[in-house]
């Protein structure tokens, strides 16, 4: 803009300066002679293509993290966490979960002869990593996980009833889990329902029981 003083000679507007300047970019903004430049913070951002936004880097996609070979990367907005879940005894991991980080599968695998190992009705052990944004409008709960029964939802001969429930972890009451009926299949649906004020990190464990004979 024209100088006040003179008129004749050329000031820079601070862009940041403005009343808009905190909505120009989503980080920090840099004034620089003539315009403005946005920046993003010094590790696990990258600057987007508009010049304003800054974008997540998926240290686990980009092979940048630290993670030993034991241990499974999972990205989060701004960093990556090295996470390590062993398979309790007489289960093993199974082979399908390497192709999703977010994922660790175990599945029964009883000794010869284990008659205690073969009755423990529990299959499957499954570790599901998830990342859910905190400080939102939040209006309704949203579904973040699903629970599927391998059995029919109605089976004429043994009549089952699938009971889910959460037995530890919820401490600020911020989920539920209800039950549905899909495509004739049982299904348990983990909803958040409360917002969820961050960072902060929770380990729910959930259980998927079958009740056989009940009324």
């Amino acid at each position: 803009q024209l100088s006040d003083v003179d008129g004749l000679t050329c000031e820079d507007i601070d862009e940041c300066a403005l009343p808009t300047g905190g909505h120009i970019c989503s980080y920090r903004c840099n004034n620089v002679p003539g315009s403005f430049q946005c920046s993003c913070p010094s590790a696990g951002y990258t600057l987007a293509t508009n010049g304003r936004n800054c974008q997540d880097v998926d240290e686990c996609l980009t092979g940048t993290h630290n993670c030993s070979g034991t241990e499974t990367c999972f990205n989060i907005q701004g960093s990556f966490r090295c996470l390590s879940f062993q398979c309790p005894e007489n289960y093993r991991r199974s082979g399908d979960s390497h192709e999703r980080t977010d994922t660790i599968r175990c599945v029964k695998s009883c000794r010869p002869n284990d008659f205690n190992c073969v009755m423990n009705p529990v299959h499957t052990i499954s570790n599901t990593i998830i990342s859910l944004p905190t400080f939102r409008e939040f209006a309704r709960p949203e579904e973040i996980i699903f629970l599927r029964a391998i059995a029919p939802a109605y089976s004429a001969n043994q009549p089952a009833d699938i009971i889910f429930d959460i037995t530890e972890g919820n401490l600020r009451d911020s989920f539920d889990i209800i039950k549905r009926y899909i495509d004739g299949m049982t299904v348990g649906v983990v909803r958040q329902v409360k917002p969820i004020i961050g960072p902060f990190h929770a380990r729910l464990k959930l259980e998927m029981n079958n009740e056989i004979g009940r009324a």
